[in-house]
């Protein structure tokens, strides 16, 4: 786990397909900016939010941003597993989680 999305952005771009997991609420950028800054380039992939407040304006502006969910805290860990599962689909990884869900109930 990153500290900030700066701790991100200063990280080589993801070499297999990713998605994040953005707190909407961040030290010095908020995980919209993250976003803002990460679509379109090699830093680029699937983002889910998660966020302690909710609102519509929240959501709209999460949608807006094209993320995959945004989720309330306390997290919902059985939401969050299918929205990280929904973000590798569109990344071309959901065998992975399927796999890693599978061993998680044995």
């Amino acid at each position: 786990m990153l500290e900030s999305g700066e701790d991100y952005l200063e990280l080589p771009p993801p070499t297999m397909p990713s998605c994040l997991v953005l707190d909407i609420r961040m030290p010095l950028m908020s995980g919209f900016d993250v976003q803002r800054v990460i679509r379109g380039t090699a830093h680029g992939v699937p983002v889910i939010f998660v966020t302690g407040v909710d609102g519509d304006d929240i959501r709209r502006e999460a949608s807006l941003a094209g993320a995959v969910d945004v989720i309330l805290k306390p997290l919902d860990h059985s939401r969050l597993l299918n929205a990280v599962e929904r973000a590798l689909e569109l990344s071309g990884q959901a065998e992975l989680v399927t796999t890693r869900r599978s061993h998680h109930h044995e």
